[in-house]
């Protein structure tokens, strides 16, 4: 099962996600794990953070949409910035912020989840494995 998740960096709490039973290329489904994060959340934040695996240029276009400032480097370090396309991936190809500093609070969230409730799944049916993620995600002990 593939996951995608946005978590909000000064609490450290996962606020909106997107599973997909199949795995897939990450920037694909970081649009519609963006819709899904509260209106509320959006007013209060300035930037989202990804890695390299968001980098797209619709996903740069798609942030700035909700008025959000995307920080996802580029993937490819070795094309230079005149052959890259699109003007939000050439502006990460020429510096990141310092803002992608706090993608280490990103990964914390993860390693908490895997630490505390394992990276497998248990259950075999599709309904079932989709729940003990969402189990997973919210901290909620289910054995």
């Amino acid at each position: 099962m593939k996951s995608t998740i946005i978590t909000e960096l000064k609490l450290q709490i996962i606020v909106s996600f997107k599973l997909e039973l199949n795995f897939r290329h990450d920037s694909l489904d970081f649009p519609k794990a963006l819709k899904n994060v509260p209106k509320f959340i959006i007013k209060k934040s300035k930037y989202i953070i990804g890695d390299k695996g968001y980098d797209s240029e619709y996903n740069h276009e798609c942030a700035r949409s909700y008025g959000l400032i995307s920080v996802i480097p580029a993937r490819y370090e070795e094309v230079p910035v005149y052959r890259t396309k699109g003007y939000y991936r050439k502006k990460m190809k020429k510096g990141l912020p310092k803002e992608y500093k706090q993608r280490t609070k990103i990964e914390t969230v993860h390693y908490v989840i895997k630490r505390k409730f394992g990276d497998s799944i248990r259950s075999m049916n599709n309904i079932n494995s989709r729940k003990e993620v969402i189990m997973k995600f919210f901290g909620i002990r289910y054995s």
